[in-house]
């Protein structure tokens, strides 16, 4: 027995001893994670919009989602164009209606999401305007619109913009 403790100690001691073979291990390569044989894809980042992928001409859908306005009826849709402009730190947005402004908005303009105040015209009757909405894909606005008449009513629209 003391045979082979002596053997074996002999052999733990120059094994340590011979350090000129001795290879550090190597640098771990990054391993993708798999999930039942199929590799982990990780999603981009979402994109960062800033104001100029807003600025230009946009076809815009309005359908109206609640009304107390007896003009205006539940689902009714109204389409308009969008002329959105940039003055110094201030985004402005024309309406167009039969190629002439209708309304106007001012708002601001941070990371996607958008609000604008206005005042609305349809040639007889005056609101105030709050537009509500961001950039939900390239060239795709979607949001809400919510208009204060006078009269007083109230009339809120879905609304969805499409970059011309």
């Amino acid at each position: 027995m003391r045979y082979i403790i002596l053997f074996v100690g002999f052999f733990v001691f120059a094994s340590c001893d011979n350090k000129s073979s001795y290879q550090p291990p190597s640098t771990p390569q990054p391993v993708e994670p798999v999930i039942n044989d199929t590799p982990v894809v990780e999603p981009e980042p979402p994109k960062v919009y800033v104001v100029d992928d807003i600025i230009g001409k946009w076809n815009v859908t309005l359908k109206c989602t609640e009304t107390s306005c007896d003009w205006v009826k539940v689902d009714d849709m109204k389409p308009e164009t969008w002329l959105i402009s940039k003055e110094g730190d201030l985004i402005k947005i024309n309406v167009l209606d039969n190629k002439e402004t209708a309304s106007s908005y001012d708002g601001i303009f941070r990371g996607g999401s958008m609000r604008f105040q206005g005042t609305q015209f349809d040639g007889l009757r005056t609101g105030k305007s709050t537009i509500i909405a961001s950039i939900e894909k390239d060239d795709v606005i979607e949001g809400t619109r919510e208009v204060l008449v006078d009269e007083p009513c109230k009339i809120v629209y879905t609304v969805t913009a499409k970059k011309d």
